[in-house]
């Protein structure tokens, strides 16, 4: 009985839908690399209401797209896997030297209380931001601090102005920052 069934009738795939499923994801992981870059890395890090519904719509599209016209068990598996090779494969790149650059963002000096914003196509900050950044590490004067640090994760840090200089080493714009 079951010597007749083809994959295509056991997984609800042929081996064509299946690699459509695994190219399109492939597609869609890079495509989203990409456009994090372009768009900074602190784009994730602070999501308001309107921007979890976005991540929401895109998750959706995204997911979409990558399970083909008709969503199978066997469709799902094969996005899975593929976006799980393609993390390995990213993780082994981002330990190479142009691996990093193309994947990691840098760290980068934001904001200084002489500078002000420093502007940046990796970082988005305003004002706002900054006085919330500095209530949040619980700084109440900006003049405490030597500046802020867009991280590669995406988040910020607060340099306090007795910072040892060494943990500056590698952030882009430190010349900045007036520690003692």
């Amino acid at each position: 009985m079951f010597s007749s069934l083809s994959f295509a009738d056991l997984l609800g795939l042929s081996w064509l839908q299946a690699g459509a499923v695994a190219a399109s994801t492939a597609i869609m992981y890079v495509f989203f690399i990409v456009l994090l870059r372009l768009l900074g890395q602190t784009t994730l890090a602070r999501l308001s209401t309107t921007d979890v519904a976005g991540v929401v719509v895109i998750g959706a599209i995204a997911g979409r797209v990558m399970l083909g016209h008709t969503p199978t068990l066997a469709a799902g598996i094969i996005a899975l896997f593929t976006l799980t090779i393609l993390r390995v494969i990213a993780g082994l790149a981002a330990r190479t030297q142009r691996g990093k650059r193309a994947l990691l963002a840098h760290a980068y000096v934001v904001w200084t209380p002489e500078q002000g914003i420093l502007r940046s196509k990796h970082a988005a900050i305003h004002r706002e931001d900054v006085a919330e950044i500095l209530r949040v590490y619980g700084f109440i004067s900006p003049d405490a601090v030597a500046g802020i640090v867009a991280e590669p994760s995406g988040k910020f840090s607060v340099v306090p102005r007795d910072a040892d200089p060494r943990l500056l080493e590698g952030v882009h714009h430190a010349e900045y920052l007036r520690t003692h």
